[in-house]
């Protein structure tokens, strides 16, 4: 299968060459991380895999392993995940452009030409989806998981477990979108109270800025190691106090 593999890389030519990965045509974004899970992991040739044992089972009774189940159960009860509900742009990911405009006392002119609607709307179609991407997906992930993890190694459970493995660049990539939310929104609002068109130069050079910039980097860097933490999570999974 390695070889084979091999051979086929051999092949293809490189089209994505970061500080940590390298990825090819027929790979279809697998990383080589990924690879290594895929051909090493019993998950996938044997449906009948037993559950491992937790890592500290041989260090004592089964009382103190229920001991350490209580412990650990008492941590992550003790853990509070913060709201984050409070950003501006919370209350804005599911209304439409001229829904936004009336909230903020914007008035639509009437001399606005159909093309330029047409930009407006889908410059905040593009604001919108990256308001969910991040409320809905990175701030999950990073909040309820990620934090979670961090707090409970913290307190000396689950040691074992690679957070980069998981999660990759998850904070990088949630401070990033974050970020370009709060642009954008600042200046679609600058652009109506100025009366600028909806391609004006700040706009521009806002997209060009993050598209150009560290958030397609970010982006790039964070699902080339997608695969590989799917397969590490399965293998997770299978251990008796995850």
């Amino acid at each position: 299968f390695l070889q084979s593999r091999a051979s086929e890389r051999r092949r293809s030519s490189v089209v994505v060459n970061l500080a940590e990965f390298e990825v090819f045509p027929g790979d279809l974004l697998v990383s080589n991380g990924a690879v290594d899970y895929l051909y090493n992991s019993t998950l996938f040739l044997n449906a009948e895999t037993k559950k491992a044992k937790w890592p500290f089972s041989k260090k004592g009774s089964t009382r103190d392993k229920q001991k350490q189940v209580s412990d650990l159960e008492s941590c992550i009860q003790a853990f509070k995940i913060l709201d984050f509900r409070d950003y501006e742009f919370c209350s804005f990911k599911d209304k439409t452009w001229n829904e936004f405009l009336r909230s903020q006392n914007f008035e639509m002119t009437a001399t606005t030409e159909e093309k330029d609607l047409k930009k407006q709307e889908a410059v905040w179609e593009l604001f919108t989806s990256e308001c969910v991407y991040f409320l809905e997906h990175l701030l999950v992930l990073k909040m309820v998981f990620m934090n979670t993890l961090t707090h409970l190694q913290s307190h000396e459970h689950l040691l074992d477990v690679d957070l980069w493995r998981l999660f990759a660049n998850l904070e990088e990539l949630s401070q990033v979108s974050l970020s370009f939310v709060i642009s954008l929104l600042n200046c679609m609002k600058n652009q109506q109270l100025e009366s600028e068109a909806p391609s004006s130069a700040t706009v521009i050079s806002t997209l060009t800025t993050y598209f150009k910039g560290i958030l397609c980097q970010s982006h790039q860097r964070y699902c080339l190691n997608y695969t590989s933490a799917i397969f590490y999570l399965e293998n997770l999974r299978l251990r008796e106090d995850f």
